[in-house]
């Protein structure tokens, strides 16, 4: 039997999808099945920088009991470097699992697997609510055949479980209108909280939704007390004690990355290249787009809401339009977009069904294998690393293969999954002596190998000739390509080689 796809301006017209148990799950099925494979893998995807973080922060964490004080990562030598970006919810879930079975990838990309699952549950119960069984699955199996969701789903970070708690406080929000209990309210803050501490930038693009939602029925003044109480407070009092925490220098490019930054911005036309090419094809795989601007027509006020929290977030969050992985925030809410205009395109034309479903499929045939790539290089490098070195051995890293992870900094890829402690380079330059005289100041305080890796055109993907050159993983310093094939060779001439790869080199330290 067919279902009729509804929303408050009537129907869309017949969807032509049985109401089975089998269709229900089918959005389930399709994530388990797109995302198992990286499940067992290492945490080598595009997000490597954040998943060794928060990997080596809960190894620590856990170490020193629980404590926030022990979310440090080992790129300062043998001092741990403390690093908080958020309450460690995520990582004292994955902590007791290292305690039960002891630390491994495996158990923190597990909780994002079924974070992920959890969420695409609740957002389609939410979406069926208000715009019935059709709409519901088709905007379940958009997000979970969504590129960005897939590179989310098995990350260890806490991205997956944010966007769980966000929506349950969607689903709060709904119970707390149908029926404004204590007990409703009580679930509403918890769930606010969770996903404001659990990661606050997934809450953003929900915030004209929730605030909407709010004005009727408005909260009486034992309900505001108990939600500044019980709820304000705690997160301001956390954000205090991050502040404590954290080094005042790395907190000052707060305000450039997570709020407003530089809005001017969006007056010059290159921003624009990538946050499109993230929404339109990371997200919407090509054809997304077309569908969102179906969905428009005779969108309502709840609709119009959801597509301003997505404005608001691109304006609020900065990052949010260079780290592909930020764009899980707005993958609901585009996903329901595009879920209404595939129903009338489908209602349209009924024969273009499977042709609108194979556009989708050869969009991800083309985007996927880009946003999900694997770090082979730096992989590579930690392996050659952990079987050369000895374990007590410091490093040196000096990364220099992939602009989107940048080179140096807060990285830890290489020394966390070499199971090693070290030092990044401080690029200020690309001069070989200033790096060479970098790697003598590590020397002196024990370094005893550099581990080094540069880019080559093989590592970019075919259609990047095509792209602007900001999406080749070729890296830049002071807007000039960084040939770290030629600042390697020049220091082997200083430095033996211990083994070298495609694209990376161990370079032997003489002692002290």
């Amino acid at each position: 039997m067919p279902i009729e796809a509804r929303n408050e301006a009537g129907a869309f017209g017949p969807a032509a999808v049985p109401a089975s148990r089998g269709w229900k799950l089918a959005p389930f099925a399709l994530l388990l099945g797109l995302a198992l494979p990286d499940l067992l893998s290492p945490p080598i995807s595009p997000t490597l920088l954040r998943q060794t973080q928060t990997y080596a922060q809960t190894v620590n964490f856990v170490a020193a009991g629980f404590s926030p004080t022990g979310l440090t990562i080992d790129i300062n030598g043998t001092v741990p470097f403390r690093v908080v970006y958020e309450f460690p919810l995520y990582q004292g879930i994955v902590g007791v699992l290292f305690l039960v079975f002891g630390p491994a990838y495996f158990w923190g990309k597990l909780v994002s697997l079924l974070a992920m699952l959890g969420a695409v549950g609740v957002f389609q119960r939410l979406v069926r609510a208000r715009w019935g069984e059709a709409v519901a699955l088709r905007a379940g199996l958009i997000v979970a055949a969504c590129p960005i969701t897939l590179l989310l789903a098995t990350g260890f970070q806490p991205d997956a479980l944010a966007l769980l708690l966000a929506l349950l406080a969607l689903h709060a929000l709904k119970r707390w209108r149908d029926r404004a209990t204590f007990a409703n309210w009580g679930y509403l803050l918890a769930a606010l909280l969770g996903a404001a501490l659990a990661k606050f930038t997934l809450l953003v693009p929900l915030v004209p939704v929730l605030a909407a939602g709010l004005m009727r029925p408005r909260p009486g003044w034992r309900e505001i007390a108990v939600g500044v109480i019980g709820g304000a407070l705690p997160f301001v009092a956390w954000l205090v004690y991050r502040g404590q925490l954290m080094d005042p220098a790395y907190l000052a490019t707060d305000g450039r990355d997570f709020l407003l930054g530089d809005l001017g911005r969006f007056l010059r036309p290159a921003y624009y290249v990538k946050p499109a090419f993230i929404l339109g094809g990371m997200v919407g795989c090509g054809i997304g787009g077309w569908w969102l601007i179906a969905g428009l027509r005779g969108a309502g006020r709840l609709e119009w809401l959801l597509l301003a929290g997505v404005g608001l977030y691109l304006v609020l969050i900065p990052t949010a339009s260079e780290q592909t992985y930020y764009a899980l925030a707005v993958v609901p809410a585009l996903a329901l977009l595009m879920a209404r205009g595939l129903i009338r395109l489908e209602a349209a034309a009924p024969s273009r069904r499977m042709a609108l479903a194979a556009a989708w499929l050869a969009g991800l045939a083309v985007i996927g294998p880009y946003t999900l790539r694997h770090d082979r290089v730096t992989l590579e490098a930690a392996l050659a690393a952990r079987e050369f070195t000895a374990p007590g051995d410091l490093v040196f890293v000096l990364n220099m293969h992939d602009r989107g992870v940048g080179i140096g900094a807060f990285n830890p890829a290489i020394v966390t999954l070499a199971g090693r402690r070290g030092w990044n380079v401080d690029f200020a330059s690309d001069d070989p002596a200033a790096i060479q005289a970098q790697i003598e100041a590590r020397r002196r305080q024990g370094a005893r190998w550099v581990v080094a890796t540069w880019w080559s055109p093989p590592l970019d993907p075919w259609f990047t000739p095509l792209l602007p050159t900001v999406f080749s993983r070729c890296p830049k310093f002071a807007d000039r390509t960084v040939n770290g094939a030629a600042i390697v060779a020049a220091l082997e001439r200083s430095y033996p080689v211990g083994v070298r790869g495609e694209n990376f080199a161990l370079l032997r330290l003489p002692p002290q």
